[in-house]
């Protein structure tokens, strides 16, 4: 359907270090509702819409804003999941997932790091690490593990 869009929607605030916007729920003793944040589906052969979050860039010697996603605390930890999309067309390909640290470039900066660690439990069992490949009817994935290697000092180690 040529030329057939849908409206925009912008929320934005003032400038300054003290210009906040919140989206959420009302909290309640007898729980708070859901926050979504999403793009409409499409039909067949079109595109939905993709959702960015992103914080703002700073010039030089200024500090960029940092970007948080964690599930909420309680009897029970919110759980927070992250999945590239499902594909069910002919000689298609899932979404991907990737996790990436920040680069550095200026004289004696370092690259920022990946941590990926299992919760502790202070009288259970502490949670697990899981690395796995997925299955296929030709062949599997692999799963590959490596380290830096260092231009003018020593490589990184893989332990």
């Amino acid at each position: 359907a040529g030329g057939v869009s849908g409206g925009a929607v912008t929320v934005s605030s003032g400038a300054g270090e003290d210009a906040t916007v919140s989206i959420m729920s009302s909290a309640s003793s007898v729980g708070s509702g859901s926050v979504t944040l999403g793009s409409g589906s499409s039909d067949a052969g079109a595109s939905s819409g993709d959702v960015s979050i992103a914080s703002g860039s700073s010039s030089s010697g200024g500090r960029s804003g940092a970007v948080s996603v964690s599930g909420g605390a309680g009897g029970v930890g919110g759980v927070l999941s992250l999945s590239g999309g499902a594909s069910d067309g002919d000689a298609s390909v899932g979404g991907g997932v990737s996790i990436s640290a920040g680069g550095a470039s200026g004289a004696g900066s370092d690259g920022g790091a990946v941590d990926v660690s299992a919760g502790v439990s202070a009288s259970g069992v502490g949670g697990a690490v899981r690395v796995s490949a997925g299955a296929g009817d030709a062949s599997g994935g692999s799963v590959s593990i490596s380290s830096g290697a260092g231009a003018s000092g020593s490589s990184g180690s893989v332990s």
